[in-house]
């Protein structure tokens, strides 16, 4: 996947929806695992944005919410 087919997001606001992670997650009944799949992208990129422990990669944040079928560029969220 191409970096031009997502959009550039701040610092601050890549931090502020990976802290939605978890709850969107928990919400959907799914385990780590499952949105990690469902994404394409590791377990650990996803309990690393539910932890905060970095600042998330674009492109892995929003695979992880289109799984949730947010789209940031739309502004659904």
């Amino acid at each position: 996947m191409s970096k031009k087919e997502f959009p550039e997001l701040s610092r601050d606001q890549r931090v502020e929806y990976a802290q939605k992670v978890k709850s969107l997650r928990q919400s959907a009944g799914m385990t780590q695992q499952e949105l990690a799949d469902a994404a394409g992208v590791s377990r650990q990129t996803v309990n690393t944005l539910e932890t905060g422990e970095k600042t998330p990669q674009s492109e892995n944040l929003l695979r992880v919410l289109r799984v949730f079928g947010i789209d940031i560029e739309d502004n659904r969220f």
